[in-house]
């Protein structure tokens, strides 16, 4: 099973078009951006959330751009954005009722078409969600807003918002194959046997994961030795492979694990890593009887599996 884990931000600067602040009416052009045009109040951007605007226009189309300088070339980006038709008092119902505003959007000169919906009535807003995943073909690609509104009045341009982008999300699963799941460390034991190490294998098919929560949590017949999670990775220690250490919150009976934050150590190849804590099983547990040690990463949970143990 494959579970999706949120993007990590790519580092885009004033997407919500909170710089300059605008009082009321329009200003400057947006802080961190290339290209601007004016940056509409929350009275005049007409917004749910109160959230200023841009007009793409200004006073004539524009190419609104930003750099990606976290984002090399292959990886992907998921943007999202929100556009509406210009509640300018000098629009024309040709530009804002009658039809949507054209614009275009992408990496660099790879752009693809959008069109606003139409307005309810003059200088009405009504703002659109857009998504979009980009592949960068070079390192640090220009995200680009290109207003291709050239009807009067050319000051008059598709209004945009909320502008977002992260990393393709993340897809993680959990494995407790003995082929990847660190088949040298032993989870199979006698009762009264210590250092046993149930252990799963994560795997990342996606973009970069963020940090997760893991969870572990013992049967009845067996405890935790400490509390720590164990981590361990393909490659060399000062590549981050071998062994690492996870310090987490152990319950006072001994039964849970709970790891915040943990980096799963899945953003680099192999793009894989095994997770296994130190246990001890119970000495009155059942020989012959098979259990499973239950793993969890996030919060919510996106992916679980179980390591089973053998009592001999």
């Amino acid at each position: 099973m494959r579970a999706a884990a949120d993007g990590l931000p790519v580092g885009l600067s004033n997407g919500d078009f909170s710089s300059p602040k605008v009082a009321s009416g329009y200003g400057g052009a947006a802080t961190d951006w290339r290209g601007a045009g004016e940056t509409y109040s929350p009275e005049m951007a007409q917004r749910a959330d109160g959230k200023q605007a841009t007009d793409l226009n200004g006073g004539s189309p524009n190419t609104m751009t930003q750099e990606l300088s976290s984002v090399k070339k292959g990886e992907k980006v998921f943007v999202t954005w929100e556009d509406s038709p210009n509640t300018w008092s000098g629009c024309t119902p040709a530009q804002t009722v009658d039809a949507g505003q054209p614009y275009q959007m992408g990496f660099g000169e790879k752009l693809r078409d959008y069109t606003t919906k139409r307005a309810p009535e003059a200088k009405k807003s009504n703002w659109q969600k857009r998504q979009l995943v980009l592949t960068a073909d070079q390192d640090a690609p220009t995200l680009t807003f290109k207003s291709l509104e050239t009807r009067a009045s050319a000051a008059c341009g598709p209004m945009l918002a909320v502008v977002t982008a992260s990393y393709e999300p993340a897809s993680l699963w959990l494995d407790n194959r003995s082929d990847v799941a660190h088949a040298k460390k032993n989870s199979d034991g006698k009762p009264g046997q210590r250092w046993r190490y149930p252990s799963v294998a994560v795997f990342n098919e996606g973009g970069p994961a963020t940090p997760q929560k893991v969870t572990v949590t013992a049967p009845a017949e067996m405890t935790f030795s400490r509390s720590t999670l164990t981590m361990w990775r393909d490659g060399e220690k000062d590549a981050g492979g071998g062994e690492h250490t996870i310090s987490c919150e152990r319950s006072e009976d001994k039964k849970k694990l709970t790891c915040d934050d943990v980096d799963l150590g899945v953003n680099q190849p192999p793009r894989w890593s095994v997770l296994y804590p130190e246990m001890a099983i119970n000495s009155n547990a059942t020989p012959g009887k098979k259990v499973a040690v239950k793993f969890t990463v996030g919060d919510p949970v996106i992916e679980s599996e179980n390591a089973p143990v053998n009592i001999l």
